[in-house]
Parts: structure tokens; C-alpha cells; sequence
């Protein structure tokens, strides 16, 4: 079976908090992103459906516009 894994991800909460890709970090600037990817770390090895993603981040945006700004955080 062929490795899939994008290598370690760490969550740093303490000091200077920040989530270390392979990829890169991702700082609380970065505020809509930090708080995504720290809800996935938080919620990791349970399903997260999309739509209950798109309404905790955008919950007063029409659910076209939330699914296209889900994509673009994920993007980043």
C-alpha cells in the first residue's frame, strides 16, 4: 500500500502558537486558516462533514458561497 501520509503535522499552543506543516506553518494571522486547521487537528479520526465545516466558519453566508470559500481555505 503506498504512503499518503504529507508528513507530521504539529500544534503549538503554548508560547508562540503555531501549526507546523511539511508544507510550511500556519500562524494565528493567518486567522481563518489557523482556526480550520486547528479544528481538524481537534477533531482528527472523526468524519467532519463539509457542510457542518462551512456553517461553524460562515454561519450567516448562503451555502454556495460557504462551499466556495471552504475550498479556498483548504487551498491554502
Amino acid at each position: 500500500m503506498a504512503n499518503t501520509s504529507a508528513g507530521p503535522i504539529r500544534l503549538f499552543v503554548l508560547g508562540d502558537a503555531r501549526i507546523e506543516t511539511a508544507v510550511g506553518v500556519i500562524e494565528p494571522t493567518a486567522e481563518l486558516v489557523f482556526a480550520t486547521a486547528l479544528y481538524l487537528i481537534l477533531e482528527r479520526g472523526k468524519p467532519i462533514p463539509r457542510r457542518q465545516l462551512e456553517a461553524l466558519l460562515w454561519p450567516a453566508v448562503a451555502p454556495s458561497i460557504a462551499s466556495h470559500r471552504l475550498r479556498q481555505t483548504l487551498l491554502k
